[in-house]
């Protein structure tokens, strides 16, 4: 199934294509089998399926979201990137360093934990907020 014209990925190595099988279409996390695509008039899907996670928010943001056209959603993933980066900074404070080479192996990985986590909180409260359209 070819996909919509508006979701066509611009290979520009930046754009984050929502319906690729692997990534939840809505938080960025692993998809775990669960897809979203509207019903044709024969009641099967005739669009690309917008694979989610099993986050029960995800599955009410994927079918409200469903429609976003890519340009709209690489602006609130950019947004949403910098929400975690906020959050990587407010780790940062709170342990009192900031620079990489300092952090122990624990603090490495936790900083990073909390950067993605800021990350996909941002991007599912963002496509929420811009939904339905």
């Amino acid at each position: 199934m070819a996909k919509p014209d508006a979701w066509k990925e611009q290979r520009s190595g930046e754009q984050v294509d929502r319906f690729d099988d692997t990534v939840c279409g809505v938080c960025a996390r692993e998809a775990t089998g669960i897809g979203y695509a509207p019903r044709s008039s024969r009641g099967t899907p005739d669009r690309p399926i917008l694979w989610i996670c099993d986050d029960p928010d995800c599955i009410e943001i994927a079918r409200n979201s469903y429609d976003m056209r890519q340009e709209d959603f690489t602006r609130i993933e950019s947004l949403a990137s910098h929400e975690g980066g906020h959050a990587l900074e407010a780790f940062c404070e709170e342990i009192g360093k900031f620079d990489f080479r300092e952090f122990s192996q624990a603090e490495f990985f936790e900083a990073n934990r909390r950067m993605v986590a800021g990350y996909r909180s941002a991007l599912k409260i963002k496509l929420r907020d811009e939904a339905p359209f």
